[in-house]
């Protein structure tokens, strides 16, 4: 009884057989380009890797925490002066930061 139990949930699962659907799925889709990070995705990083908070970077720049909030996720895009303080206080470059230097999505 346990043996046929095993066998109808491990056919169920099969995860040799998703893993290789996955696999197929992932190359037939691939089209050779990676995902291309937008500034959001760049600011957010460059606070996570600083070990500032959403907070501290807010009372920082003199802005909300909403404020920050809507740039990290992407809702608003911040002014120029804006971009070069996350960069001084994160410790980035501001090309990193706002995509200027090649392979910045790397």
């Amino acid at each position: 009884m346990y043996a046929n139990y095993l066998q109808r949930y491990c056919t169920l699962c099969n995860a040799s057989g998703m893993a290789k659907n996955f696999l197929t799925r992932a190359a037939s889709d691939d089209d050779g380009t990676e995902p291309e990070w937008d500034l959001a995705d760049r600011m957010r990083k460059a606070l996570r890797q600083s070990g500032l908070s959403v907070q501290e970077m807010a009372g920082y720049l003199g802005v909300s925490r909403t404020a920050v909030s809507s740039w990290i996720n992407g809702r608003i895009e911040p002014g120029h002066q804006t971009l070069l303080l996350w960069a001084l206080r994160t410790g980035v470059s501001f090309e990193w930061l706002t995509g200027a230097l090649a392979g910045a999505a790397s």
